[in-house]
């Protein structure tokens, strides 16, 4: 199901230090008699919250705060496999840049992002 991916994902992130939102996604249709009521997504691309490219608005800069996408590309997504009835992850990219992966930015940006 979407929420033990979700469940497993978390740990996952939590243990490598790396934090992953949902960018796109596409609900399943359930009215399918096949499609399992667990499973919610066609498909999900998950960002690393520092993908994509900064935009800059002005010269100024606000204290405490910042944009977080520096150009990481790392993504990973997960697809909907009909002939098995389960979620699989079709893309798994997990190369980061532009930015540090430490226990210490993990905790600093998980504080910001509740």
């Amino acid at each position: 199901s979407f929420e033990e991916f979700r469940v497993a994902m978390d740990h996952w992130m939590s243990r490598t230090y790396q934090l992953f939102r949902i960018a796109s996604s596409e609900k399943l249709n359930h009215c399918e008699p096949t499609v399992n009521d667990s499973i919610c997504y066609r498909y999900a691309v998950f960002h690393c919250i520092h993908y994509g490219k900064p935009r800059k608005r002005g010269d100024g800069q606000r204290p405490n705060q910042n944009y977080l996408p520096c150009g990481c590309t790392a993504t990973i997504r997960i697809n909907y496999c009909h002939t098995e009835k389960c979620l699989k992850i079709t893309t798994f990219k997990i190369e980061h840049s532009n930015h540090a992966i430490s226990p210490r930015s993990f905790a600093e940006l998980q504080k910001k992002l509740k």
